[in-house]
C-alpha cells in the first residue's frame, strides 16, 4: 500500500515509484493499493503504524496501554464501549505525540 496525498498522485515521480511498488507486489502475489485523501485522523493513525518500526517515536505509556487490547483480539473501535454497549471515551489521533505536526517529506526535496 502506498499512501500520499491526492495531489502527489499526479506527479510523475510518484507515478514511477507506484508502478515499480505495483509490478513488485504483482510478483510476489500481493495486492497493491494507493490511498489518498483519507481522513486526517485514519491518516495520523496510518502515520503512526509507519513509525513502529522506529521505536524511539512510539511513547511506552502509549504502547502499555495498547498492547492488551492487541493481544484480546478486540478491534479499537469495540475498546471505546462500556459494557452497556454505550461508549465510555472517544479515540483520538495520534498515538505518537507531535507526529500530526511533522510535515510530510517534499519529494524530490534536496538537502
Amino acid at each position: 500500500m502506498d499512501v500520499k496525498p491526492e495531489g502527489f498522485v499526479r506527479r510523475d515521480e510518484v507515478r514511477r515509484v507506484f508502478a515499480w511498488t505495483e509490478r513488485l507486489c504483482v510478483s510476489r502475489g500481493w495486492s497493491y493499493e494507493v490511498w489518498t485523501g483519507a481522513d486526517s485522523v485514519v491518516l495520523a493513525n496510518l502515520r503512526t503504524i509507519g513509525a513502529a518500526r522506529r521505536k524511539w517515536l512510539i511513547d511506552p505509556a502509549t504502547v502499555a496501554a495498547v498492547e492488551p487490547i492487541a493481544v484480546s483480539g478486540i478491534n479499537a473501535r469495540q475498546s471505546t464501549r462500556s459494557p452497556d454497549g454505550g461508549r465510555c471515551c472517544r479515540l483520538r489521533g495520534p498515538f505518537v505525540p507531535g507526529l500530526a505536526n511533522t510535515p510530510a517529506p517534499r519529494w524530490g526535496a534536496t538537502g
